[in-house]
């Protein structure tokens, strides 16, 4: 019954908007109330999502995008969730999608995700560096204690349960094409976070708000992240998982202070 009643909210733009806006509102301080306070601020908005799964799976932006029908692109490189990530903004005409990865490479990159399930959540893990991956596989309890919940049976060998997809490769540059302003960057990206944030001419391109995950990330990766962003001009509010850079001079530069 509450997966049928869940279906049916996510069908209704007016249904979703209304359990969203209404009868959820998020709490304060945290990086949902941030994006919705933003969102609030903002009579367009336009973003660019990279890494952006299948738009659902613990996607931080989705129903800002839904009910406020942001403008963006959303850049995902496996081709089956990119699918689905189409599928779930099926009736959003102001969204570009690329079957993509985003990087230095020439023409190809090789990307390593789990291969024992198609489950959402394990797709998430997907990333270009195949000891982050192994990590994951020798460490996680959680991968452990959802593969169990969900009867999924995870190979002995890291090497059996790991496939290797080759994708085309696009530049930041290339990606964002005639954009030079940007109100929101979106990067979910398992730890090569700062990798691309060496790749992006913060001189060329106008970034208000930068969203990306931390809780991958070590404390010297961590650091570095932080240490170029805020020599390009941002300040850091970090969430739980999520830290969000903001330019200095924005009206929101205080949220949660």
């Amino acid at each position: 019954m509450k997966e049928l009643l869940r279906k049916i909210i996510y069908r209704s733009d007016f249904l979703f908007y209304l359990v969203n806006r209404v009868f959820r509102r998020p709490s304060y301080p945290s990086l949902d109330h941030f994006l919705l306070k933003y969102a609030l601020s903002r009579r367009e908005v336009r973003f660019v999502q990279i890494g952006a799964n299948d738009g659902l799976n613990n996607d931080p932006i989705y129903k800002y995008v839904r009910m406020f029908r942001w403008h963006g692109k959303l850049i995902e490189p496996q081709p089956d969730v990119f699918k689905q990530l189409k599928r779930n903004y099926f009736d959003n005409r102001n969204l570009i999608f690329l079957n993509v990865a985003v990087g230095s490479s020439e023409h190809q990159i090789k990307i390593y995700r789990f291969s024992f399930s198609q489950s959402r959540w394990l797709n998430g893990w997907a990333t270009f560096d195949k000891e982050k991956l192994k990590e994951v596989f020798d460490n996680s309890e959680y991968l452990r204690n959802r593969a169990a919940k969900e009867d999924i049976q995870i190979p002995h060998n890291f090497d059996e349960a790991v496939e290797e997809l080759n994708v085309p490769v696009l530049s930041f540059e290339e990606v964002l094409d005639s954009w030079k302003t940007i109100d929101i960057l979106v990067l979910d990206v398992e730890g090569y976070e700062f990798h691309l944030f060496q790749e992006i001419d913060f001189k060329k391109y106008s970034i208000e708000l930068i969203l990306f995950e931390h809780r991958h990330m070590d404390s010297e990766t961590q650091r570095l992240v932080e240490s170029l962003l805020m020599t390009n001009g941002y300040e850091i509010i970090r969430f739980e998982h999520d830290s969000i850079a903001i330019t200095r001079n924005h009206d929101l530069i205080l949220y949660g202070k």
